[in-house]
C-alpha cells in the first residue's frame, strides 16, 4: 500500500565485488602506510626532538643571547625544519608506496590515496611540533633561573636585549 515492505533492489555483482576489491585495497595500503610510518618516520620524530633538546641545552650557557631568547630561536629553527620535513616526507611517502599509488590510478582512487598520506604526514609534523614545544615548555624554570646570571655575567650584551616584561 505504502511501498514500505517493497522488496531490495538487485545490486550487480560487479559492482559489489569492485567495491570489496577497493575496501580490501585501501585498508592494505592505510596497512603499509603505518607500517612505513613506524619503521622510517619514528626513529626520525625521536631524531628531530634529540637535536632540538641538544640546542635547548645548549641554550643554558650561551655566549651571544640571553638564555630565553636563545631557546626561542632555536624552537623557532625546530619548526622551520619540521615544515622543510613536511613535503620530503610527502615525497618519500609516494616514492615508497609507488607501488600502490599505481593501484590507485588504477581503481581510481588516487586522491583518496593522497588525501591519507597528507593528513598523515600532517599529524605526523603536528605531534613533533607539540612534543618539542612542550620540551622547551619544561625547560622554562631553568632558562629562566640561567637568565639572571647570563645577563650579570654580559652586562653590554643584556643592554642589546632588554627583559620582557
Amino acid at each position: 500500500m505504502f511501498g514500505w515492505f517493497q522488496k531490495p533492489k538487485q545490486v550487480d555483482p560487479k559492482i559489489t565485488r569492485a567495491y570489496e576489491m577497493g575496501q580490501r585495497a585501501s585498508n592494505q595500503f592505510a596497512d603499509d602506510l603505518q607500517k612505513l610510518m613506524d619503521t622510517r618516520f619514528t626513529p626520525t620524530f625521536e631524531a628531530y626532538l634529540g637535536v632540538l633538546q641538544g640546542q635547548l641545552n645548549k641554550s643554558l650557557s650561551p655566549t651571544d643571547a640571553p638564555p630565553i631568547l636563545s631557546a626561542r630561536i632555536e624552537y623557532n629553527v625546530f619548526l622551520e625544519n619540521v615544515t622543510e620535513l613536511k613535503d620530503k616526507m610527502t615525497g618519500e611517502i609516494v616514492a615508497t608506496l609507488s607501488g600502490w599509488m599505481d593501484v590507485a590510478d588504477q581503481i581510481e582512487l588516487r586522491d583518496m590515496f593522497l588525501e591519507l598520506i597528507q593528513v598523515t604526514v600532517q599529524k605526523f609534523c603536528s605531534d613533533l611540533k607539540e612534543t618539542g614545544l612542550q620540551r622547551l615548555l619544561d625547560m622554562a624554570y631553568a632558562l629562566k633561573a640561567a637568565e639572571d646570571p647570563w645577563r650579570a655575567a654580559n652586562p653590554e650584551l643584556s643592554a642589546k636585549f632588554p627583559p620582557e616584561t
